[in-house]
């Protein structure tokens, strides 16, 4: 006597799940957010960019923040991770991060449900030596991503995921999210850098540049660039006018010398003799308009939903909280 599946075995696509599954199967799906009962889910997680360092020498400009994403790019890798499935009935957390200011200090992480992007890493400011730019997605100063998370930030957030299932543990793509700096200028999410600009961002168009334009990200060429890193100026540029050394940050939102990065873009700042600081991050989500809208939003979420091209895009801009499907 055999045993085994009559006919062809289960099968599982982006609109259904097919055939005869165990139970250990059916959960492992629902809470990887992989089983096609719910609504699949495009989306762009972007932490908040670094400040940039200051002092009387050359300090090093901020990283821009940690950029994961389903739609054309993400950071620090190149290809894009999987949709996922959201549930009705179900909540999931949302969490804008801020960016930081000068001197090598972490910016804020952005979350939704179990994606968590690092936060940018601060620019070191330089004074017996010069300083070198902070990388994208959470690596100060000089060292390299692994090295200088925020782990008491870090830590809340892996506990907040192993408590409640919908928040589930980091997984391999957590570890890819920004590039190092390997000079003055900041590492950005889509290149290395080397020299003193700002290194660029990447580009994701799941919000269209239409509707992002002047709202969330930095639209260069039609497409719309996030977490770029901030440019280097030499430590007494911005003091008594001084233009002695003045570097672009890169596109996405990152800051030239001693300017901040721009909200809702991830940007890193730019140094100087006043180190600038970075900008917010950013959270979307998308969704084809055939299913419903978030039936509850927490006050403290600000967002705004468009519906185009098929799709609902819901655009969270600063603080928070828990959505319910």
């Amino acid at each position: 006597m055999s045993f085994g599946y009559i006919g062809t075995g289960p099968t599982q696509s982006d609109t259904s799940n097919d055939g005869l599954f165990s139970l250990k199967d059916y959960n492992h799906l629902r809470e990887n957010f992989e089983l096609a009962a719910g609504y699949p889910t495009d989306y762009l997680v972007v932490a908040g960019g670094a400040g940039g360092g200051s002092g009387h020498q050359n300090g090093g400009a901020g990283g821009g923040g940690g950029m994961r994403s389903t739609v054309d790019n993400k950071g620090g890798v190149a290809g894009v991770e999987d949709k996922l499935y959201i549930y009705p009935g179900k909540s999931y957390k949302i969490k804008v991060g801020s960016g930081s200011g000068c001197c090598r200090g972490s910016a804020g992480q952005s979350r939704f449900g179990r994606i968590v992007s690092i936060g940018g890493g601060g620019g070191y400011s330089g004074s017996s030596q010069s300083g070198y730019g902070g990388s994208a997605g959470g690596a100060g100063g000089s060292g390299t991503l692994h090295q200088h998370y925020s782990f008491a930030d870090m830590k809340t957030e892996q506990e907040d995921a192993d408590k409640n299932p919908n928040f589930k543990s980091f997984e391999d793509d957590f570890w890819y999210q920004g590039y190092d700096a390997n000079g003055k200028g900041g590492g950005g999410a889509g290149a290395y850098n080397t020299g003193n600009g700002g290194a660029g961002g990447a580009y994701s168009n799941i919000l269209p540049s239409t509707d992002a334009s002047g709202y969330v990200g930095e639209v260069s060429g039609g497409n719309v660039y996030y977490a770029g890193g901030g440019g280097e100026g030499a430590a007494n540029y911005g003091q008594n006018n001084n233009n002695v050394s003045y570097n672009n940050g890169g596109v996405g939102g990152a800051g030239n010398a001693s300017q901040n990065g721009s909200a809702n873009t991830g940007g890193g700042g730019g140094s100087g003799y006043i180190g600038g600081s970075g900008g917010s991050g950013v959270v979307i989500i998308k969704y084809p308009d055939t299913y419903p809208d978030i039936t509850t939003i927490d006050a403290g979420l600000i967002n705004t939903l468009v519906t185009t091209g098929g799709y609902k895009i819901y655009t969270f801009t600063a603080g928070s909280g828990i959505i319910t499907i």
